[in-house]
């Protein structure tokens, strides 16, 4: 709100004194003095009553003038009067807008000095939480190695059969390729065999009969070499798809995993053909199903197999079945 309330009183006492006439000074006329006993004349007479009607005239003159500026002046006043109690009025209301300015302004004060007080505490809290989130971090950082040691450690363990699994620190060359390690045990003549471990699973060496060494695979339940080398089995008519196979014939089949169906790890099993495993994760197939294997190099539905398990295969390239020289890191061998 703008006042301009001293220039609308002062423009209002411009135009009022411009609107005034002000009365004119009027003179006394001159009058003839006539004395008693002395004839008067007609014409002094006369220029008396002339000048007196004059003066009358003028009188009612400035009568009139004074009336007007009279008028005048109380319609100013009244104009002046509405301004000054507009002016009040304005004032007042200004009043009142400056003390809630002045409220406002006080309590915006209050707010910012509040709002800087939690920026500074949230500043605190954001240090001392990246610090929790950088102490948190290392944490779980080295959890993650911990896990990571111990799932190794677990998948090692897996890999090997025998709960000495630490016990195999011997290397095992095969003809002039590493293919595992084993324990001291080799020594004794009660076990003819290698125990070996190697990145796929347990496995057995052997002195063969045609050759120098067969590789063969590993009993878990007795802790001995298993002897049996049989056909590859094939799920598909091409024989593309090898597979583990056990019929009910066998009797049953003693599957324990911790998922159902999923085998929990690595098996190495030594087929006539090549060294194979049955991998972490695949699926054992339960229900009955069609088998093949070669004969005569043809690929051949096996009709006997009607109900069992199968479980997929995945050959293995870096083990052989045969090898004809097996060194033990340390020893000779005789």
């Amino acid at each position: 709100m703008k006042l301009h309330g001293t220039k609308l009183i002062l423009a209002s006492a411009i135009t009022l004194a411009s609107a005034i006439t002000f009365a004119e000074s009027i003179e006394s006329p001159t009058l003839t003095t006539f004395t008693a006993g002395t004839p008067a004349k007609a014409a002094e007479v006369n220029d008396n009553f002339d000048a007196l009607k004059t003066y009358g005239e003028a009188i009612d003159s400035n009568l009139t003038d004074l009336e007007t500026d009279v008028s005048t002046l109380q319609a100013s006043h009244t104009t002046l009067s509405e301004t000054v109690s507009t002016q009040a009025t304005d004032i007042n209301t200004l009043n009142v807008t400056a003390t809630s300015l002045n409220t406002s302004v006080t309590t915006n004060t209050n707010s910012i000095s509040a709002l800087n007080t939690s920026v500074s505490n949230l500043s605190t809290d954001t240090t001392n939480t990246a610090a929790d989130v950088t102490a948190l971090t290392t944490l779980i950082n080295s959890q993650a190695e911990t896990i990571s040691a111990l799932e190794t450690k677990v998948e090692a363990l897996e890999a090997g059969s025998s709960p000495s699994t630490d016990e195999y620190t011997l290397e095992v060359t095969g003809d002039g390729e590493v293919i595992g390690y084993t324990k001291p045990y080799i020594f004794e003549t009660v076990k003819p065999f290698i125990p070996l471990k190697t990145s796929h699973g347990m496995a057995t060496i052997r002195p063969g009969y045609d050759t120098p060494f067969t590789l063969y695979g590993y009993d878990e339940l007795r802790d001995d070499r298993n002897s049996e080398i049989n056909s590859t089995y094939y799920s598909d008519a091409s024989c593309n798809n090898p597979v583990f196979m056990q019929s009910s014939g066998d009797g049953k089949l003693m599957l324990f995993t911790k998922v159902a169906n999923t085998i929990d790890k690595d098996k190495l099993v030594v087929k006539s053909d090549g060294v194979y495993k049955i991998a972490k994760g695949s699926t054992a197939n339960m229900s009955a199903t069609t088998v093949y294997t070669f004969e005569d190099d043809v690929c051949t539905e096996q009709t006997w197999f009607t109900e069992g398990v199968t479980i997929p295969l995945v050959k293995i390239t870096d083990l052989k079945t045969e090898y004809s020289s097996i060194e033990i890191e340390g020893y000779v061998t005789n």
